[in-house]
């Protein structure tokens, strides 16, 4: 993840004199921030023995569970389903296993949480794999594949295309016997590819790996001891970054939803019991916001932040929103891994402005990742909150690698 930042005076360019005007705030409907939150966060999708199964929407400012999304029966034949998202539009789609005959079948998945349509590719990979698992651990925009079996250790990792399509194993080796528990996820803000959990249910040993563009694991970043639960599901149940864990044991029906960062140390959010349970799923069915309800949501985090110290709001530009996107979408073309700043700020601005600033940003995934990074750098938190400041524009755009950049102008009016 990277950040820049950049301040131009309009007497150092020497534009003053020009003619000003106002834009008055927007306001944000009730429904923009409802999609958002829907988009940021996963559902859960509890399965049951029979192959019966409930999804829910989590409240993210508590973790409870929210609204009942879909119900239905899956057939019980299944031994693994995993969410993957393979064509790299966020939305994840769902991959279904029998280990005993070795035949998959991948299925698109509404917004309401049901299955559609016919099968996008279904066939076998094999008979025993115990995990199956979608993993970003490649510079593109969809998941990668896992596959894990607990009895012999044996670990594959695919690229999967966006009709299905198996490539040729990436990586073919062990990683060694009785893992539980082998799922990605994003521990840390700045992380710009999934990490692997290992864990096993019998000892409560827990172990987390950097994984390399090819998904071979990297250097070991946690050795911990998480406790004897049987199952481990990594789940974003809120809108920021980072996935949260839960743990569900299911003879006890006990569960806790947790952070992990990396240092492997859990915290608890919530706990408490559910019902009892075969697998437990989190699944994001929702598509992704439009580029104007991600330009209200940083509005909002944006003023939310000024509100606390005292600061008046600033207005949402359109003017400078699309600016804002012109040099996002420039910078996703070029792709050069790294952020950088517009040669002449002055460009695109609305008449009558008196001061400009702007940051950039590469690699955040959702805009309160992106804010809480430019809130904890100095030179970024100092733009956003300028007392002088009157209106903001702010644009994202992703590169064909499946990058995020982000550009945010700020401007004083008069």
């Amino acid at each position: 993840m990277r950040m820049l930042t950049r301040l131009v005076a309009a007497a150092a360019v020497a534009v003053i004199g020009f003619t000003g005007f106002a834009i008055a705030a927007p306001t944000v409907p009730a429904a923009e921030a409802v999609v958002f939150d829907n988009w940021a966060a996963d559902e859960l999708v509890f399965v049951r023995s029979n192959g019966g199964f409930t999804s829910y929407r989590v409240t993210y400012t508590t973790s409870k569970l929210g609204s009942r999304t879909a119900t239905g029966t899956w057939s019980s034949s299944w031994t693994t389903i995993a969410p993957i998202d393979i064509n790299g539009d966020g939305r994840d789609e769902l991959l279904f296993y029998n280990a005993r005959t070795g035949k998959f079948s991948i299925r698109k998945v509404t917004s309401k949480g049901q299955v559609s349509g016919a099968a996008i590719r279904q066939g076998t990979l094999g008979k025993g794999w115990t995990t199956l698992v979608g993993v970003d651990f490649h510079p593109d925009a969809n998941d990668e594949l896992i596959l894990y079996n607990a009895t012999t250790g044996a670990y594959r990792t695919y690229n999967i295309s966006a009709k299905g399509v198996f490539g040729k194993p990436l990586v073919q080796t062990t990683i060694g016997a009785r893992w539980t528990s082998v799922f990605g996820m994003r521990i840390n803000a700045g992380d710009t590819r999934d990490r692997l959990v290992l864990h096993q249910s019998s000892t409560g040993k827990a172990r987390i790996h950097t994984l390399t563009s090819k998904g071979a694991l990297g250097t070991r970043t946690a050795d911990e001891n998480w406790g004897r639960w049987t199952r481990l599901v990594p789940a974003n149940v809120d809108t920021d970054a980072q996935d949260e864990v839960v743990f569900y044991n299911s003879s006890s029906r006990r569960y806790k939803i947790t952070d992990v960062r990396t240092t492997g140390a859990p915290r608890t959010i919530r706990s408490g019991t559910w019902s009892a349970y075969r697998m437990v799923i989190g699944l994001n069915v929702d598509p992704r916001p439009t580029t104007s309800q991600v330009a209200q949501e940083v509005l909002r985090l944006v003023n939310k932040e000024r509100k606390a110290r005292g600061l008046k709001p600033l207005a949402l530009s359109s003017t400078l929103n699309k600016e804002a996107l012109r040099w996002s979408r420039y910078q996703a073309k070029v792709d050069r891994n790294q952020c950088f700043h517009r040669p002449d700020l002055t460009v695109g601005m609305p008449a009558g402005w008196r001061l400009i600033g702007e940051n950039v940003a590469y690699g955040y995934r959702t805009p309160s990742a992106v804010v809480q990074a430019w809130m904890s750098s100095p030179s970024h938190r100092q733009n956003i909150l300028r007392p002088s400041f009157t209106h903001m524009g702010v644009g994202d755009a992703t590169s064909s690698a499946g990058y995020l950049y982000w550009t945010q102008i700020f401007t004083q009016q008069r």
